[in-house]
């Protein structure tokens, strides 16, 4: 292992993100310090997430990974693809746990947080579950 980071973030694609993940990651003070993974839909396709987890943890050391995912989401069909706005989070919410799970069994030694981007007409608003 040649350089080493803190951790691994995985997230959606999706360019309305890009600025406002940057200044998550600068609040987290992981700038400079994390692998950025971006996956259209973020844990939707699951076995290509947990290769790059796999290189990410073998090359870096890493000892933490955030999983986001996001509202209106087009890998999953956007906002029209769900009857209301809490079943929209309920299969993000579904959907990351089942990632964490599967991290948490491969590599019990890595911190795993998940993270909802609620993209709002001002924004982007974060929630940790």
């Amino acid at each position: 292992m040649g350089h080493k980071c803190k951790g691994l973030i995985l997230h959606c694609i999706d360019f309305r993100l890009g600025v406002t993940i940057k200044d998550y990651l600068d609040k987290q003070n992981l700038i400079g310090d994390i692998d950025i993974v971006s996956i259209a839909g973020g844990v939707k396709d699951l076995d290509y997430a947990m290769k790059q987890i796999e290189i990410s943890e073998r090359l870096h050391g890493i000892s933490e990974i955030i999983l986001m995912n996001h509202t209106d989401c087009g890998a999953y069909g956007g906002r029209a693809a769900f009857g209301s706005d809490e079943e929209e989070m309920e299969k993000h919410k579904v959907e990351l746990m089942a990632a964490k799970k599967k991290i948490n069994e491969c590599y019990p030694n890595i911190t795993v947080k998940c993270v909802i981007a609620k993209i709002l007409g001002h924004g982007v608003e974060f929630e940790n579950l």
